[in-house]
């Protein structure tokens, strides 16, 4: 695979290198799974993958997704601060489901309304966890916590790919819809736990229990079902 021979110091920097990146046509993946789309374009740009909660490149966060899919945007992940004698392995006992594999699995959607027994609130300027099913808070997000991850989200760049695959049978993309999107300057935690509210966004649960009874946790993720209907959101056409 080539990669962008240019360096990316600046917004100037990142749009010369969508073009390079659009102008190369269809690019074979570099691994399957839903996340290959973004993970190939990061290594076409010479960006280091990693976990790191800081924006890609300190100024924009690059989200990527094919083209026509159905699939929710992660906007961040960041897990709750429980309470005394709460875990994620607790909360797997107490609210878990035997998923397809025979493990006790929790991979649901979080609201204010009540989903295996776990709902969300937003009393007290914090965003809560709380066990329908025994009457008691789990724990909370602290307005700082979620405000780490505004910062994340303020500026991305949004960038839909066409889906191929060669003769090889290869998955293939060709990036080409390039979008940036950014938040108001005064959006913060309490605008974010509005769009939880409204459903605009989602917080997720995906863990399960191991055969080994390991706890194999994915992370809390933060999730946006279509992130264009997020109209907080400036939208600009970027190529």
């Amino acid at each position: 695979m080539d990669t962008y021979p240019g360096s990316i110091e600046d917004f100037n920097d990142l749009l010369d290198a969508f073009s390079w990146v659009q102008d190369q046509g269809p690019v074979k993946a570099i691994s399957g799974g839903p996340h290959s789309v973004g993970t190939t374009l990061e290594l076409l740009l010479n960006h280091q993958l990693d976990a790191d909660s800081a924006s890609d490149f300190g100024f924009t966060e690059i989200k990527a997704q094919r083209s026509g899919t159905s699939s929710p945007t992660t906007l961040f992940t960041k897990e709750p601060e429980y309470n005394e004698g709460w875990s994620m392995r607790r909360v797997l006992e107490v609210h878990g489901y035997e998923d397809g594999s025979g493990r006790t699995a929790l991979k649901i959607n979080l609201a204010t309304h009540e989903n295996h027994g776990l709902s969300l609130n937003s009393e007290g300027g914090y965003l809560n966890l709380y066990s329908d099913e025994l009457g008691e808070e789990i724990g909370y997000w602290t307005s700082d916590t979620v405000s780490a991850g505004v910062e994340k989200i303020r500026d991305i760049c949004y960038i839909y790919a066409d889906e191929d695959f060669d003769d090889d049978g290869d998955e293939t993309f060709h990036y080409q819809s390039f979008q940036r999107l950014t938040l108001p300057y005064d959006f913060d935690a309490d605008n974010l736990i509005d769009l939880i509210d409204d459903g605009s966004v989602r917080v997720e649960l995906r863990a399960h229990i191991n055969h080994d009874n390991t706890v194999r946790n994915y992370g809390t993720a933060f999730r946006a079902p279509n992130i264009l209907n997020i109209d907080l959101y400036d939208v600009e056409d970027l190529i």
